[in-house]
């Protein structure tokens, strides 16, 4: 209950700050995002960024998002499932994406449950994932992805996490 609480409190928090008053709101794209959708997908694997993009570039597509200079925070969904996206900058360009799902999970039965459904979608955009128990891997030529759920303390919580970063170079 205090995850779910958590998480609406952050949700509710960026909705109410609401986009700055020169960007208008972009209409959410299938992914559920608020990314603008005309720019279409990016090289990352995550909806419209792309490796080397700069803050200004990704909060133009996510308005709502926050940065510090070296990473830009973003609440939002990602097919279909409430995130905290962290993209973290590099020489001032993207250079890796990590994204919390949810806000935890009191089990990893309940975490798995959830995850089942988050790989069948994300399976749907970039092709079919390797799998090992509760870790799934994607490989594309812009993109290495992994989602997994992660147990958090003794007593049993659990998180599940996607992180894009680039591929790794073929030697």
């Amino acid at each position: 209950m205090r995850s779910t609480l958590t998480l609406a409190g952050a949700l509710l928090a960026v909705a109410a700050c609401g986009p700055k008053a020169t960007t208008p709101a972009a209409p959410a794209n299938e992914g559920g995002t608020t990314a603008t959708p005309a720019r279409g997908p990016g090289t990352s694997g995550f909806e419209t960024l792309s490796w080397g993009d700069t803050a200004d570039q990704i909060l133009a597509d996510f308005p709502t998002g926050e940065t510090d200079g070296e990473a830009v925070t973003i609440v939002t969904t990602y097919q279909g499932h409430p995130v905290v996206v962290t993209a973290y900058l590099e020489g001032g360009g993207l250079r890796s994406v990590q994204a919390a799902v949810g806000d935890g999970y009191a089990s990893m039965q309940a975490c798995g449950d959830d995850f089942a459904s988050l790989r069948a979608a994300m399976d749907g955009v970039l092709g079919r994932s390797q799998e090992d128990n509760l870790a799934a891997y994607w490989t594309t030529a812009t993109a290495a992805v992994q989602a997994s759920c992660d147990p958090v303390d003794d007593d049993g919580r659990a998180e599940m996490s996607i992180s894009f970063a680039p591929p790794e170079p073929e030697e």
